[in-house]
């Protein structure tokens, strides 16, 4: 769906994924701007931040460099209205909704090279419970000095989508991967009524 043959091509299959996205909703006409939108296509591969460039990277940098040049330069223009979509997505800004649907959509079908050799292209399943997805799209969302940015959030974005493929997929992971690292998570209890307790030192 993204970085095929031509920016064209992104431009054309983006387009696609907003009027299918928007039909699904319920939402009318957007506004789109095509000079926004031709320019993250463009900068997605011309000012890709990997230093091993756009062609070695991982899928989870390109999906994360898309989703932050997609929020960051807000290619549409339109608002979701409660009318259409109901109080709380209207809460949420459409280029993160597109942005997030997207990343998704690309990684569900994504080929993973491992280093070792390993190729994955089949990505079992993404899931999220609907209280996740809503907090991703109101931290997707966040305005003025919080906005996600390509300088400031593209790696921190590459890292939760590899972990929210993990999550669903452990065998996708390197082998090491399952060993702590630094330190073992201990109980968690959860208390919706009471608020999370930490349990352990």
């Amino acid at each position: 769906m993204i970085y095929q043959q031509t920016e064209e091509q992104d431009k054309s299959a983006i387009l696609r994924r907003i009027a299918f996205v928007c039909d699904e909703l319920g939402v009318g006409q957007v506004d789109i701007s095509s000079k926004d939108l031709e320019y993250v296509c463009y900068k997605m591969r011309t000012g890709f931040p990997c230093k091993y460039g756009l062609e070695k990277a991982s899928v989870f940098k390109k999906v994360a460099y898309f989703v932050a040049l997609f929020i960051q330069h807000k290619p549409i223009k339109s608002e979701l209205l409660a009318v259409e979509v109901g109080t709380e997505l209207a809460k949420v800004n459409i280029n993160a909704l597109i942005a997030f649907d997207i990343a998704i959509r690309v990684l569900s079908r994504a080929k993973i090279n491992r280093s070792d050799g390993k190729v994955f292209t089949g990505i079992r399943r993404i899931s999220l419970s609907n209280h996740s997805y809503m907090d991703i799209l109101d931290t997707l969302s966040s305005p003025n000095e919080a906005q996600i940015t390509a300088p400031t959030h593209f790696k921190l974005l590459a890292v939760f989508f590899e972990q929210l493929v993990y999550k669903d997929n452990p065998d996708i992971q390197y082998p090491d991967d399952h060993k702590p690292a630094v330190y073992e998570v201990r109980s968690i209890v959860h208390s919706p009524s009471a608020g999370d307790d930490l349990a352990g030192t």
